[in-house]
């Protein structure tokens, strides 16, 4: 029995690890399919395709993954692909969708199936919108224990509106949030700083009230979150409750 409860154990912590892993690769797969849609294909000159596989490469992702994603998109004609922001509602919590696409109806329908199934709606534009700002948020990955110390090495080279220490995908970041038409020279800074910048992007950051709710709703929206990022053409998801 003890033999029995012994792989049981190493079972269990395999199929997590299975599980952290491919939740990272399909993390990584999204923002670099996002990043040659915003940019094109060439890292050279798409910054957010650099950070993208340099992200895949953090995690281990086999650069015949990376290769074979790139040369996927470079077949197919990117320009048609345009941001669209839509709002929903779910349980009175304020929700923005952010999605690169080809074709509104198959993004609006693939939206709705997913939302309906958690009782939650599309709204109007403008309806929640309202109560979120738009910033710029750049990911830097930790690297030291003294987070204070960074944060003053960062204020030393640009002007941050506010930091904020996240775990995310089993990983310590701090998250730098800067005025959205400074993100790209802000980031570029950073880097040549030699900090560890993982991702950068704009952000939708909410300022309303919070809605008040109770575990099993905040665990349903968590899932409603994953299966909205789950549809090709969705790349970010804001809600009022993180």
């Amino acid at each position: 029995m003890a033999g029995h409860s012994h792989w049981a154990n190493i079972k269990r912590k395999k199929e997590a690890q299975d599980k952290k892993k491919s939740a990272a690769f399909s993390k990584a797969a999204k923002l670099i399919l996002t990043a040659i849609k915003e940019g094109g294909i060439n890292p050279d000159t798409n910054n957010a395709l650099r950070l993208a596989i340099a992200y895949a490469k953090q995690v281990k992702m086999p650069n015949s993954n990376i290769e074979r994603l790139i040369k996927k998109q470079s077949n197919k004609d990117l320009s048609q692909y345009k941001e669209y922001i839509y709002e929903a509602l779910y349980h009175n919590i304020p929700i923005l969708i952010r999605a690169l696409s080809d074709n509104t109806n198959r993004t609006i329908n693939d939206l709705k199936q997913v939302l309906n199934v958690y009782g939650a709606r599309l709204v109007e534009k403008g309806a929640v919108s309202w109560q979120f700002s738009n910033v710029g948020l750049i990911k830097i990955a930790l690297q030291e224990d003294n987070v204070e110390e960074l944060e003053l090495k960062i204020l030393d080279l640009i002007e941050a509106i506010d930091f904020k220490n996240v775990k995310e995908s089993n990983q310590n970041l701090l998250f730098v949030y800067v005025a959205k038409d400074k993100l790209k020279e802000y980031t570029d800074i950073l880097q040549k700083a030699n900090l560890n910048v993982i991702d950068s992007r704009l952000f939708y950051n909410f300022t309303g009230a919070k809605p008040e709710i109770n575990n099993d709703i905040k665990d349903k929206l968590l899932e409603l979150k994953e299966q909205l990022l789950s549809i090709d053409d969705v790349t970010d998801i804001w809600t009022a409750i993180e």
